[in-house]
This record gives C-alpha cells, sequence and structure tokens, in this order.
C-alpha cells in the first residue's frame, strides 16, 4: 500500500448546506462586489511615488464614489535590490517609502522646503533608485 493511501483524508472547512436549511437561505444570492489592484506608489503625488498618506485617503474617496468595495494591493514590504516585492529581505516589515511625509511636515518634523529634492524627482514613472535614498534620508531626519 502506498503511503498516500493511509494518509487520512484531508478535510475541506467548506460552508456547505446540510439539508436542513431552509430553501430561501441556501439560495439567497451572496452580495456582488468589484473592486481594483493599484499599488499605493503606483497613485499620484508631487514627490514622484504615491504613499500611504492623502494620495491614499483620496483615492479610497474615489472608489467609494464609483462603487467600488474592494482595493487589492501588490506587497506593501521592501523589495529587493532588484525592485520585486515577492523577493524580500523581510516579509513582516513594511517598506518605509510608503510613510507619507506630509504629517511629519505638519506636525514640525521636516521643513516643506527639505521636499524640494522629492518634488524635482516627481516623473511619469516612479524612479525608485533616486527617490528611495531621498525618502530614507528625510525620514531619518524627521527620527532625529
Amino acid at each position: 500500500m502506498s503511503p498516500a493511501a493511509t494518509e487520512p483524508p484531508l478535510k475541506m472547512d467548506l460552508d456547505l448546506p446540510t439539508g436542513d436549511e431552509p430553501v430561501e437561505e441556501v439560495l439567497e444570492p451572496k452580495k456582488r462586489c468589484a473592486g481594483v489592484l493599484v499599488h499605493p506608489t503606483s497613485l499620484p503625488s508631487p514627490y514622484g511615488i504615491g504613499d500611504i498618506g492623502k494620495p491614499t485617503l483620496d483615492f479610497l474617496v474615489w472608489l467609494n464614489k464609483g462603487g467600488q468595495s474592494l482595493w487589492q494591493f501588490l506587497p506593501l514590504n521592501p523589495p529587493d535590490h532588484g525592485g520585486s516585492p515577492y523577493s524580500t529581505p523581510s516579509a513582516m516589515a513594511a517598506n518605509p517609502i510608503l510613510i507619507a511625509l506630509e504629517p511629519l511636515v505638519e506636525v514640525g518634523l521636516l521643513q516643506q522646503s527639505e521636499l524640494a529634492d522629492l518634488q524635482k524627482a516627481d516623473k511619469p514613472r516612479v524612479d525608485y533608485p533616486t527617490l528611495t535614498p531621498i525618502k530614507r534620508r528625510l525620514l531619518r531626519l524627521a527620527r532625529d
């Protein structure tokens, strides 16, 4: 007998009707929903890259007005040296470039003038090699 034949069958946790439910409950259609797949870094921003700040809040309002109820995004962890978030140095860490800098300006941890380098780097496509060191420098400045 093969080892597979001696293993217990897989249990599947499905919410199937048992036969005791009223027909109306079993046949009740589920509410359909729709949404989009967009990474926060793709959202518009005057700083060259979208973040978890005002661009995200504006996007969520726009989704809601459009009747969308789902927002799926790609991994938010730091990418590897090649830029892939799927081959990350940490599956538990968030990518620091997603931190919004405007709230740090509002509470006085940064000055608006310090964001000028990011504004100069604003291009039609995200320029990670240019933006990442600038944003990390600004986050360290706010921290210190």
